[in-house]
């Protein structure tokens, strides 16, 4: 099954999760199209989380 990023939005995400940094991070690592820029986001959210 093939998930669109705004799929992934929905099915992965919570009403709480804007209470967490790393979470608003990984938002935009959802919606990032281009391949590096997410992976970059990801790690910046792993950063964040730490």
């Amino acid at each position: 099954m093939n998930l669109s990023a705004q799929d992934h939005q929905t099915f992965f995400t919570c009403d709480s999760d804007h209470l967490r940094p790393a979470d608003a991070v990984m938002q935009k690592a959802w919606r990032e199209r281009n391949p590096q820029a997410r992976i970059s986001a990801a790690h910046e959210a792993l950063e964040v989380e730490e």
